[in-house]
């Protein structure tokens, strides 16, 4: 290609490096989670199906990034008799087409409860997801850790590990929200809780994970096998 002046190839460069940020900003479109004024509800349960708790959040603002675009989550955590059981604000973000899942949403509220009030210092918040899924594929492990201080004095240490993460199948769905098209994600955690004595909790989850609306259905077992309970998205607004 000819280039006829010193104005066209200096328009020609401009265009060239314009054009990634408008693909990732594209990429990051599909993702129904990243649109304000976007609600969704998710129900907790037992291994008996009998509903433990409530979780509604609601997108407040996205914001647009050099490589994509981030959203500010309200959330709240709700008992069976739709009594406050946790409230805070995560965030979600797309840079080139892969989800950053905030680390902070995995932490139970109930545990996390008897901090309240205390000064938190975190590293490491978030998991990814690619938007070009395939069975067989393997993913990022995730690692949070948070210290946590009370007047300057260090309370407890919580380090959580998320590992041996693969797409197993694609399979659609259905929920009260309507019917999904996922793919199965299995993946096994590791959490130490450590204030005098270490704690360390093992489990595994699976989770049908909708690139477009996230995690539609999650079941989780403990290092035995057996099952601690299930989450559903019951609801999705816009």
């Amino acid at each position: 290609m000819k280039i006829k002046s010193k104005f066209s190839l200096f328009f020609l460069i401009f265009c060239i490096l314009l054009l990634p940020n408008k693909l990732y900003s594209q990429a990051c479109t599909q993702f129904e989670l990243l649109k304000a004024g976007t609600s969704y509800t998710i129900k907790n349960y037992d291994p008996k199906g009998r509903l433990t708790s409530t979780s509604k959040n609601k997108v407040l603002k996205v914001e647009k990034k050099t490589e994509g675009m981030e959203a500010v989550i309200k959330n709240d955590i709700t008992t069976i008799n739709n009594e406050p059981l946790g409230s805070g604000i995560i965030k979600m973000r797309c840079e080139k087409g892969v989800m950053h899942y905030d680390l902070r949403a995995m932490l139970n509220p109930q545990s996390m409860a008897e901090f309240e009030g205390m000064q938190m210092q975190m590293e490491n918040t978030t998991l990814e997801l690619p938007s070009n899924l395939q069975p067989g594929q393997q993913l990022s492990e995730g690692n949070l850790k948070m210290k946590i201080n009370n007047k300057g004095i260090n309370i407890a240490t919580v380090e959580l590990k998320i590992y041996n993460r693969n797409v197993n199948e694609f399979e659609q769905i259905t929920t009260e929200a309507g019917i999904f098209d996922t793919y199965k994600i299995s993946y096994n955690t590791e959490m130490i809780t450590t204030t005098s004595i270490p704690l360390k909790v093992l489990t595994s989850t699976v989770e049908w994970y909708s690139v477009k609306y996230g995690i539609v259905r999650s079941e989780t077992f403990n290092r035995n096998g057996k099952p601690i309970g299930y989450s559903v998205l019951v609801e999705f607004k816009q």
